[in-house]
């Protein structure tokens, strides 16, 4: 469980993330994927079994990274 955060989860510069079974509540952002320094490439994420409450936004993803929700 993630509370009161700017960003519960982010992945950046080529990282990949995996989440499981995660709670969020009163964050702006949820997930945000995206590449820093143009020497890396793309993150992801990958997300399954989520709750969100009370976020301003779901995600927050760059043109090149990916957020992927799995059921």
């Amino acid at each position: 469980e993630i509370k009161n955060a700017n960003t519960a989860i982010a992945s950046k510069d080529m990282s990949e993330t995996t989440v499981n079974e995660i709670i969020i509540k009163n964050c702006k952002t949820a997930f945000a994927s995206f590449q820093k320094k143009a020497e890396y490439g793309p993150a992801r994420i990958h997300i399954k079994n989520y709750k969100t409450i009370s976020i301003k936004e779901l995600t927050s993803i760059d043109e090149k990274s990916k957020v992927i929700f799995k059921k």
